[in-house]
C-alpha cells in the first residue's frame, strides 16, 4: 500500500451531554446519530467517517496495564468522530446543506456537551495497514 496524496482528517473530540449516562451516550451515538449521518456524508463525498468510543471501563483497563507510579494519562473525552475528506469543498457543502441544521445539529445538541468540543485537523500517513508495512 502506497499513500500518494494527503487526505484531510478532521477530528472532533466530544464529551457526552450531561443528561446521558456513558452507556446511553455510546449507544445513541452509534444506533441513532451515526445512522443519521452515514448516508448523508457518503452522498457528499466523505472518504471515511469513524467513531472512536472511549467508555470509562476501557480507560481503567488501560491505566491498569502500567506500573502504579507511571505517568499514563487518558484524555477525558467520551469519544471522537473522524471525518476524512479529499478537499475542503466537501466540508463547505456539508455545512451548507439544510440537513446539517435541520437534522445533524439537533441530534448533536441532545447527544454532546457542545461546550466540551475540541477539534483537530491535519492529515494522516499510514505506515502499517492490514497487518502489512506500507511502501
Amino acid at each position: 500500500m502506497t499513500i500518494t496524496k494527503h487526505l484531510i482528517r478532521f477530528d472532533t473530540y466530544v464529551k457526552r451531554h450531561p443528561s446521558l449516562t456513558a452507556e446511553e451516550f455510546h449507544h445513541t451515538w452509534s444506533a441513532s446519530h451515526a445512522q443519521l449521518l452515514k448516508n448523508w456524508l457518503a452522498r457528499h463525498g466523505v472518504y471515511r467517517y469513524t467513531l472512536f468510543h472511549t467508555p470509562p471501563a476501557m480507560a481503567q483497563q488501560y491505566l491498569g496495564q502500567g506500573p502504579a507510579d507511571s505517568d499514563q494519562v487518558v484524555a477525558s473525552f467520551d469519544g471522537h468522530a473522524e471525518i476524512v475528506l479529499e478537499n475542503w469543498e466537501i466540508l463547505s457543502r456539508l455545512r451548507a446543506d439544510p440537513y446539517y441544521q435541520e437534522v445533524v445539529e439537533p441530534s448533536e445538541a441532545k447527544l454532546i456537551d457542545k461546550a466540551s468540543v475540541v477539534r483537530r485537523v491535519g492529515y494522516e500517513e499510514v505506515w502499517v495497514s492490514d497487518g502489512k508495512a506500507a511502501d
